[in-house]
């Protein structure tokens, strides 16, 4: 009784208080939030004889003019007549000393009946004869809404204290509360009444032993709060205006105004989060799961009643079973049925090809609807061979060819419409219905227009722009209904004895769309070179390579966003894709290598070097080494033929390392890498003490001159220039006896290539960033700066170092190239040898450094690529042999000039 009269007391000071006491379940819809909220409220009233569990709350139910307290008002009233009967009850039979005082206290239906006149009586309409008179509802309003916070508070009390004592609690329960659970479904679905639920859980619904469960679509309940907030909000931005103080138009195209608008706009936005994070606090959210992936997909729990009437199954279980039952349904010899194609058969295993879940939905709803779209369409399909009550089979062949493509483009249809307006709306969808599956009046088969499929893709990127996010569901649309339409003609395959039996079979032998795949494949991973592909491109494909092409590839078809744009050269692009193809065991014979060859050329020059690269451990020699061992030269201003010849001596070296036939064992102490960077200091350091050039073609020389001279005007490139001109002829060197007319001074030639360099620079820079830097006055004629650039190139191939007689340093130069050019042949050796996955290294733990043996795909492929490229008995003048010998070379070629 102490702690009652504490309670009231503590209520009467604080009216309103907050208990973090609302859970939501958060998704979109057909996630399955209804589902799980029935779920829930059948394990709460199972779970506890003590708490009670209030009906489900709809908010598009309440009436347009009722309220949502005055809903769970009346939702009470048959709990609170039961809970008063049973007190008066045990009031009857008690027999005590505080029996009348007790009896003295505001029974809970007095004070239910006390709480909903409060909570109507705040609703009464303005309408007073009188000034006076409309003053006092007024009054009275106010006054309601007042003493309803309270008694609101007061009643909650009285009812958990009511089902405490009528429940008859085991003495073992006494200090578990009991808990009242109310539950909203779906309150965003109802804009009016979103937030008006909001207000009601802060000021009435807020208590220790009250829980509140909420679903919602996240995005879209923010948004209507947002909404509000902006629509009930805007009149405050009159007083950010002076020059327009009457008309605040939020979305009015003034350019004063957007800074104004922008920010008031931000403050909205952030008000909106602040809010919903209040009302449904980020600890107490419960996100469904949704399934993006193929792979969630495929352990997808269907529900058995929906589906097949048994127990609970996964949908690759379920489709399994389904596309089972079908090939027996219409093969004409069980003993030589088809193969289920949803299955790779790789030996002894079979490898279930998710790509194939690709074109189902996201969300719970969406995948049930699009299972059972399956398994009557299969239906439909099997009972076309069946005799009709007459016991003949249906009309002629034509018929029947157009009844099978009505059942396909029905079946399209519905599988698009699972998805909503994904698609678009049902006429867009029944109009690309009838253009992919077509049919032709010569032939009894039916076709499906892969060529327009890429037509409408072609269409619909364009309109993307910049915008990645959309672009990127267009991509996912299009490749899920390359699935779909792959999935179809599987299904046609599987029917070829049905259809025999009804006479409208045709020349149906393989599947048609793969070559369509390949192409906008190449178009998404590779945009920018048309001689590069990813994806092996098959002369010919039927239903069980097919099967193998989309389980090798199905991750990278899938995931593609992952490796785009691609660089063949870049480890990070190359370990993704290999990461993402399927592992294929099987033997690949050197027949097959130059089937690849002659069949996928694109693919071939592409993939084969990169796993040459691979397991040869070409990718250990990368940027990192490169510019710490050798770029570092280049930025020596030395422009000479023999630093030239140098560096690309130092570039051959590389490329011929790459394409060793064979990895020779090195001895790892020979060199450390430190030695080479030494080298390299003191090469550096020889260099730059070399301060004369001898012009090796005085007349080439001087026409490169003029030449600079007559394109541009420029005082900066005359100037130096003219230096140039008086110092040829004038220096001298040794002791100072000697003068030689084609010697230069270094530094003046150095000033001039670093101005022109320095402004070339600029240029690149002002193309990508054109408005911020259009005034730049450096920057004139870009054609201009180019021939100037190309004459440069051309004046460097007449400077020479200073022969041995006239210069210190030559020799040490020369010798210091040596030892280098031979010191990182060296290091190069063994940076491959120790991290290649060579199967003949034997003798040594395999190693990639940027990759793992036991994940990388294509093993066997380059088992057979070493041994036909390292066969010395292969006919030198094979055009194969020959074709994969240039391949590897280009692509080192290729490889090299991108660490450069």
């Amino acid at each position: 009784m102490l702690k009652f009269l504490y309670i009231l007391f503590y209520l009467a000071q604080q009216v309103n208080l907050m208990y973090e006491n609302v859970y939501t379940i958060l998704g979109g819809r057909g996630s399955g939030k209804t589902s799980a909220i029935f779920t829930l409220r059948e394990y709460l009233e199972e779970d506890s004889v003590n708490n009670i569990v209030l009906p489900i709350v709809m908010p598009e139910v309440i009436p347009e003019h009722g309220e949502t307290l005055g809903w769970i008002l009346a939702s009470l009233e048959e709990l609170v007549k039961k809970l008063s009967d049973a007190l008066e009850v045990q009031e009857k039979n008690r027999d005590n000393f505080f029996h009348e005082c007790k009896r003295q206290k505001v029974s809970l239906a007095d004070l239910y009946d006390e709480v909903k006149e409060l909570c109507y009586s705040r609703q009464t309409k303005d309408g007073g004869t009188s000034f006076s008179e409309e003053i006092k509802i007024n009054e009275r309003r106010n006054q309601s809404g007042y003493e309803l916070s309270k008694k609101m508070a007061e009643f909650w009390m009285q009812l958990v204290e009511a089902v405490k004592i009528v429940k008859h609690r085991k003495e073992k329960d006494d200090q578990k509360e009991p808990l009242i659970y109310l539950i909203f479904d779906d309150v965003d679905l109802n804009p009016e009444k979103a937030l008006e639920i909001c207000s009601t859980i802060i000021k009435y619904l807020s208590h220790p032993n009250l829980i509140i469960f909420m679903t919602a679509d996240e995005e879209l309940f923010y948004d209507v709060i947002l909404n509000s907030m902006t629509h009930k909000m805007k009149g405050v931005l009159k007083y950010m205006d002076s020059d327009d103080p009457v008309n605040y138009n939020l979305f009015e195209n003034s350019f004063e105004r957007v800074p104004k608008v922008g920010k008031y706009n931000d403050k909205i936005q952030e008000t909106a989060s602040l809010y919903m994070r209040k009302i449904m606090p980020v600890s107490s959210r419960y996100p469904l799961k949704t399934f993006e992936d193929c792979a969630q997909k495929r352990m997808f729990c269907l529900d058995g009643e929906d589906t097949s009437g048994k127990a609970d199954q996964s949908l690759e279980e379920f489709l399994k079973e389904i596309i089972d039952k079908f090939i027996i349904e219409v093969s004409d010899n069980v003993e030589n049925k088809e193969k289920n194609f949803l299955y790779y058969n790789d030996g002894d295993d079979n490898n279930f090809i998710s790509i194939y879940l690709m074109f189902l939905g996201t969300t719970s709803r969406q995948i049930t609807d699009g299972s059972l779209v399956i398994q009557q369409f299969l239906k439909k399909l099997s009972a076309m061979g069946k005799t009709d009550k007459k016991g003949a089979r249906t009309s002629n062949s034509l018929y029947k060819k157009e009844r099978l493509k009505e059942y396909v483009r029905e079946f399209v249809v519905d599988i698009m419409q699972t998805r909503g307006i994904y698609w678009g709306n049902n006429y867009e969808i029944m109009q690309m219905a009838r253009n992919l599956i077509i049919s032709r009046e010569e032939t009894l088969d039916i076709y499906i227009s892969y060529a327009y499929v890429l037509q409408l893709f072609d269409e619909e990127i364009q309109y993307a722009n910049e915008d990645k996010v959309k672009a990127r569901n267009i991509i996912s649309r299009y490749l899920s209904l390359f699935m779909l339409l792959f999935f179809i003609e599987n299904i046609l395959l599987l029917m070829t004895p049905l259809l025999q039996k009804m006479e409208i079979y045709g020349q149906r032998n393989r599947i048609h769309g793969h070559r369509y795949l390949v192409t906008l494949m190449d178009k998404l991973v590779v945009p920018s070179g048309e001689m590069e592909s990813l994806i092996k491109r098959e002369s010919k494909v039927y239903s069980n390579n097919l099967s193998e092409f989309l389980y090798t590839y199905g991750n990278i078809i899938e995931n593609y966003y992952r490796i785009v744009p691609f660089n063949r050269y870049r480890v990070s692009d190359v370990q993704a894709y290999l990461y993402g193809i399927n592992t294929l065991e099987k033997e690949v014979k050197a027949e097959t290598l130059e089937e690849y060859y002659w069949n996928s050329p694109k693919w071939f020059s592409t993939v084969i070097p990169m796993i040459w690269f691979a397991y040869k451990g070409v990718f250990s020699i990368d940027k990192d080494f490169y510019n710490q061992n050798v770029k570092r030269l280049y930025g020596i201003h030395i422009y000479t033929e023999e630093i030239a010849d140098f560096l690309s001596d130092l570039q051959l070296i590389l490329s011929k390392a790459i394409c060793e036939k064979e990895s020779e064992q090195v001895e790892t102490e020979i060199c450390e890498y430190k030695n080479l960077v030494d080298l390299r200091n003191r090469l550096c350091d020889l260099y730059s003490k070399v301060d004369t050039y001898w012009i090796s073609n005085r007349e080439k020389f001087d026409e490169c001159i003029n030449r600079i001279k007559s394109i541009m005007f420029n005082y900066d490139i005359e100037r130096r220039i003219l230096q140039i001109e008086n110092s040829i002829g004038h220096t001298r060197y040794m002791t100072g006896q000697k003068v030689e007319k084609n010697f230069i001074s270094r530094r003046y030639v150095d000033d001039l290539f670093i101005y022109i360099e320095k402004n070339i620079s600029n240029l690149d820079f002002k193309k990508e960033n054109e408005q911020f830097l259009s005034h730049y006055s450096n920057i004139s004629s870009e054609n201009d700066w180019r021939l100037i650039s190309y004459e440069m190139t051309k004046m460097k191939m007449y400077l020479k170092l200073i022969p041995d007689s006239y210069g210190q340093y030559t020799k040490k130069i020369i010798e210091m190239q040596k030892i280098y050019k031979d010191t990182l042949k060296q290091i190069v050796k063994i940076k491959l040898w120790e991290n290649s996955i060579s199967s003949s290294n034997t003798q040594k733990e395999a190693s990639l450094g940027q990759f793992e043996d036991k994940r990388l795909a294509y093993h066997k492929l380059y088992e057979t690529l070493q041994e036909v490229y390292t066969d010395k008995d292969n006919e030198k003048n094979s055009l194969f042999i020959q074709g994969l010998h240039d391949v590897i070379k280009n692509a080192a070629d290729g490889y090299i000039n991108f660490l450069v």
